[in-house]
């Protein structure tokens, strides 16, 4: 099994769930019915939240994807868990992923994509690995830099709320989520996404964190273009304060 720890690995919420993307099962039953993907739709399904089986290898010689949790379980029995995960995500993971893939949006919407598709799909993976490490930043503070905390103004969308609960509640490394606002006198404020980590986080585990991140803001984020990105060790508890006493309930671990 890959390095998949940081990804959102074993769902239990069965066909309830909250990250769950809702327009993809109607945009593949579509095209099952064309018979085929367009190819000018493959930079946008590679940052899709797809569904796999939890135990599923990414060294496989073929894998099926599931458009709904209604598709997974179709195929699956009802204790299984599942993971949500993009294609993006998997050649984060394992850069040299050659599996066919098929997706499915149930048992009459099975779409297998060819070896030289599945190529053309991880070839787009990758150039979106590169989109979204371009537009997430990760944000230093100089010291004697003075830098005001404040609530997102205006307030972030439910949506995206409880779609970082719901990522981040099953990621046992994180002990809490929180989203912000910095502004550095005489300049525009920045949305910060900081997580708290419960242990240690490898620098390829905080790229898959940052990953998750921005894939939400592209759901449900309109009119932000620009996200931070920011680590707090538990030693740092001033700045804890500060921040806790601005973001919106997501995830804290007493």
């Amino acid at each position: 099994m890959n390095n998949t720890e940081n990804i959102l690995q074993h769902c239990t919420a069965g066909c309830d769930c909250a990250v769950a993307e809702k327009d993809l099962e109607k945009i593949m039953l579509d095209y099952a019915k064309l018979g085929a993907i367009p190819h000018c739709f493959f930079p946008e399904l590679c940052e899709k939240q797809m569904i796999l089986a939890s135990d599923c290898d990414f060294n496989a010689a073929a894998i099926t994807f599931f458009t709904s949790p209604e598709a997974f379980y179709q195929n699956n029995p009802a204790e299984a868990t599942h993971m949500h995960i993009s294609l993006a995500q998997i050649k984060a993971s394992c850069p040299d992923v050659k599996a066919q893939l098929k997706i499915s949006s149930g048992s009459d919407a099975v779409i297998e994509l060819s070896s030289q598709d599945s190529v053309k799909l991880f070839e787009q993976a990758e150039y979106a690995l590169k989109r979204v490490y371009e537009q997430l930043e990760e944000i230093e503070i100089e010291e004697g830099q003075q830098l005001i905390f404040s609530t997102p103004d205006p307030e972030l969308p439910q949506a995206f709320i409880d779609y970082l609960a719901a990522v981040f509640s099953e990621l046992a490394e994180v002990a809490a989520v929180y989203a912000f606002e910095t502004t550095v006198p005489g300049e525009d404020s920045n949305l910060v996404i900081a997580i708290e980590p419960s242990k240690g986080v490898a620098s390829c585990g905080l790229e898959r964190l940052s990953m998750l991140i921005v894939e939400g803001a592209d759901q449900f984020l309109e009119e932000r273009n620009q996200i931070d990105f920011m680590v707090i060790l538990p030693e740092d508890s001033e700045l804890l304060e500060v921040i806790a006493s601005v973001s919106p309930e997501i995830k804290r671990v007493s």
